[in-house]
Order: C-alpha cells, then sequence, then structure tokens
C-alpha cells in the first residue's frame, strides 16, 4: 500500500496525515468542511502528548502552569507550579500536520464503512485497506454515546489574575462541567459541556459568563467568537473500529476520556499506532493499551456519575483527594495508588474508586 486515503481533516486525521507522510506514504485527505479547526474546541493538550508528538512551539498560545477546580462556586482545590500543558491553536497544528499530505481535498465527501471499498462522490473506488476513517462524531458509524459542548471566546476588560492557571467548574446539577481557559492576559475560551440540550448549554453558558469573577464579576467583557457547539463521542474505545480493515482512529472510534472530553492527544496517539501497524504488524489496541484502559475507566465512571443524585455526586467530588482527581482525569493513576485511596476513604468513595477500577 503506498497511497492512503484519510476520511477527516481534523487531529485524528491530520496526524495519521503526518505520520504516513514521514513513512513515505502519498496521503490524501478528504472533508466535508471547507476547512480544517471549524469544531469547537477548548484546545488544551497535557504536556503527556509529547509521548507521541513535539508540539511545535508557533503552536502554543498559553503554558498552562496551574488550575483551579471549583464546586457550585466553591475553590475545591488550587495548585500551581511546573508545566501541566498547553493552550494551542488548533487551526494552525492541523495545517503544520496536513502539511505532510500530498493532497488535501475540502468539501469532500466519501462513502466509507469499517470493511469494503469507499467510494467517493464521482464513485471513484478506494480499495479495502487503504481507507482510515478519521471523521469524528460526524460519521454515521461512530459509536451512538454522545454529549453536548458549547463554547465561546471573551476578552475581559482586566487582566486576569492569573492567566497560567485554567479552571474547571462544576455544578452538581449537571453532568459535565464548566471550563475557563486564559489564552492570553484578557482573553479566554470560554465553555460547558455535558448531559444537556444545546438550548440549555448555552443559557447555562451565558449565566456562568455573567458570574465568573474574572468576567462579568469584574471590568465586563466582550465575546470575541460567538457560541458554538458540537457533539462530543463518550462511549468509550472500540477495538473492533480501531482495528477493521478500513482503520477508525480518533474520536469516530469513540478514543475521547469520557470524564475529561481530551480528544487531541488521544487523536494524535491513535493515529500514530494505526502506521506503526503498518510498518511492524503490531496491534493498535496493544500499542494503545494503557490509554484504552484508562479510557474504559473513565466510563465506568461517567455512568456512575450520570445515575447519581446531585448530592452524591457532590459528596464524591468534595471527598476525593486532589492526587486521585487529577490522575483519573490525566489517565495515569496507578491502580495501588487508587486503592490506597480507597482502603482510607469515605465509603461513597471508596466504592466509585472500586467499581471503575473493575474489569
Amino acid at each position: 500500500m503506498d497511497e492512503v486515503h484519510v476520511v477527516g481533516a481534523g487531529p485524528a486525521g491530520a496526524a495519521l496525515a503526518y505520520f504516513a507522510g514521514l513513512k513515505g506514504y502519498r496521503v490524501i485527505v478528504h472533508d466535508v468542511a471547507p476547512a480544517p479547526g471549524l469544531k469547537p474546541c477548548g484546545g488544551l493538550v497535557p504536556r503527556q502528548v509529547e509521548e507521541y508528538l513535539r508540539i511545535p512551539d508557533e503552536v502554543k498560545l498559553n503554558e498552562v502552569r496551574g488550575f483551579r477546580v471549583y464546586l457550585d462556586g466553591e475553590l475545591l482545590w488550587e495548585k500551581h507550579g511546573g508545566l501541566w500543558g498547553w493552550l494551542i491553536n488548533k487551526p494552525l497544528l492541523l495545517k503544520t500536520l496536513l502539511s505532510a499530505a500530498e493532497q488535501v481535498r475540502y468539501k469532500s465527501y466519501v462513502r466509507v464503512r469499517e470493511s469494503g471499498p469507499a467510494v467517493l462522490r464521482d464513485g471513484t473506488r478506494i480499495p479495502e485497506g487503504s481507507v482510515v476513517v478519521a471523521a469524528g462524531p460526524l460519521w454515521a458509524g461512530a459509536p451512538a454515546d454522545k454529549i453536548m459542548a458549547v463554547q465561546c471566546i471573551v476578552e475581559s476588560g482586566e487582566d486576569f489574575e492569573a492567566p497560567d492557571t485554567i479552571e474547571l467548574w462544576f455544578d452538581s446539577s449537571l453532568t459535565g462541567y464548566y471550563w475557563f481557559f486564559p489564552v492570553s492576559e484578557r482573553v479566554a475560551r470560554v465553555g460547558v459541556g455535558g448531559y444537556a440540550s444545546v438550548d440549555e448549554l448555552i443559557e447555562r453558558l451565558r449565566g456562568f459568563m455573567e458570574r465568573h469573577p474574572g468576567l462579568g464579576g469584574r471590568g465586563g467583557y466582550r465575546v470575541v467568537e460567538p457560541i458554538r457547539g458540537s457533539s462530543l463521542v463518550v462511549a468509550g474505545p472500540s477495538r473492533r473500529l480501531l482495528e477493521a480493515p478500513n482503520p477508525v482512529i480518533g474520536e469516530a472510534a469513540g478514543l475521547v476520556y469520557p470524564i475529561s472530553g481530551e480528544g487531541i492527544r488521544p487523536a494524535i496517539a491513535s493515529a500514530k499506532a494505526v502506521v506503526e501497524k503498518w510498518e511492524t504488524g503490531r496491534s493498535p489496541w496493544k500499542t494503545l493499551s494503557g490509554m484504552v484502559t484508562w479510557m474504559r475507566r473513565q466510563r465506568r465512571l461517567l455512568d456512575m456519575v450520570a445515575k447519581a443524585s446531585p448530592s452524591a455526586r457532590a459528596a464524591v467530588l468534595r471527598s476525593l483527594p486532589l492526587e486521585a482527581s487529577m490522575g483519573i482525569a490525566l489517565g495515569e493513576a496507578s491502580t495501588s495508588m487508587l486503592l490506597r485511596i480507597a482502603l482510607k476513604a469515605p465509603g461513597a468513595v471508596a466504592r466509585v474508586i472500586k467499581a471503575m477500577l473493575s474489569e
């Protein structure tokens, strides 16, 4: 196989084009959108992404060196120091990665399934095994369980107190969370995602911005980029899709951390794993085993959170130690560490940890 057709020019498809291009494949990328990077995205990538791909300096907008976590308006945790990751210019990252492709065809529709030949709009057939699906939630075969997220970009009338610090705001009445990600001293990406309708999320987001101490609570703000929304696949990873004759990668295969909604790192990792399979024969599922284990654990946790009452969700979040919360969110906590915490934690927290770790 010398020629590869990639369906989707988002993070997974662009990364596939990059890694395959480095190996000498002729890559043609198809996307139904008119340009890359149109899907709204918080654009936060943890430093662990560089285990798979070095993020170019020109793509990094802001270093993340601290975080705050709130519950129902109350500050739960705050931590500063060290490099946690970056807020990135996602369209520029995609453009950089796509430069390795032979061609990028926008407004290009491809009919593709897990197996069999793909068909272009003009009737051209692409042989099975020469196609990679990276179309995210737009692909008809993507896992069905999705949440909605909405985001806008705002400019504050005053400098932020800590422009290198991200904020996550949990509301016990919502299975989801709000985010406040400063990309400069006065500009931030602000959004909310969860199990709710688009109209409800938009209303929640507007109220959140009015209440936020760095926006409506200070010198006011203006909207730089209006509210936009998108669905996000949170069903958990699918081995069948990842290892299909026409491999499915990134969000289209459920490769998203269901609790945090982080998708750029697994998109890049899954693209690299598929290219490595072509070169070495190694199963991409095995290559990504640590990552998919944590996605499945997060999926079990999401199921428990969605079924719990608002008071139960709040009680668990308040009782969960910071190191466990961060380890769960990033997919890095060791099983032994979580079990040690479960032995000392209140009953509800212990039950949640043990259920999450059960296979």
